[in-house]
């Protein structure tokens, strides 16, 4: 069985984890859009998490503003942002991203559950040291149901990071 990504050329696995680049926010936002709405419309669970106080670039283009309310309303569709001035239990960093996943990863789901990230929106509170921490963890071990899509702001990251990011992920 294979995952729609919603990116064109790209399949996924369950309990896949795919390392996307990106130079502009236009460019994140399209592989968001795609990543998210495919699973939207599947009935995966998504879980957003933005480098923005105000994640309405992204939203706008996964869906209509009464699909958004719906899926916000139903629970289908969970945004996290980054910006939040607390550290709240919705305001995660990467040594935190596992108990997230024990949040969202529910095994009487039904469907599938997605997690998308801007990894530059821990670099308020975690060093790369941290960020490559969490995505060996994620390479070791990935709930089954759960498929990750990290996303690498070119501008914002050394090339140190962002080879060894390439290297934990399966897929690019």
């Amino acid at each position: 069985m294979t995952v729609d990504s919603g990116i064109p050329g790209l399949t996924l696995e369950p309990g896949g984890h795919v390392c996307g680049v990106f130079r502009a926010p236009e460019e994140r936002d399209g592989a968001m859009a795609a990543f998210f709405r495919a699973g939207l419309l599947a009935g995966d669970r998504s879980v957003v998490v933005v480098d923005a106080a105000d994640a309405g670039a992204v939203l706008s283009r996964v869906g209509s503003p009464s699909e958004i309310a719906d899926w916000r309303r139903t629970g289908l569709l969970d945004v996290r942002s980054s910006a939040v001035p607390s550290r709240s239990r919705k305001d995660p960093t990467p040594d935190g991203m596992p108990g997230v996943w024990g949040e969202i990863v529910d095994p009487a789901w039904p469907a599938g559950i997605r997690l998308g990230a801007e990894a530059s929106c821990w670099l308020p509170r975690a060093g790369p040291d941290s960020l490559i921490r969490y995505e060996n963890e994620v390479a070791r071990y990935i709930p089954e149901q759960l498929v990750v899509l990290c996303l690498y702001d070119l501008n914002r990251f050394g090339a140190g990071v962002l080879i060894d990011a390439i290297r934990m992920h399966p897929q690019v």
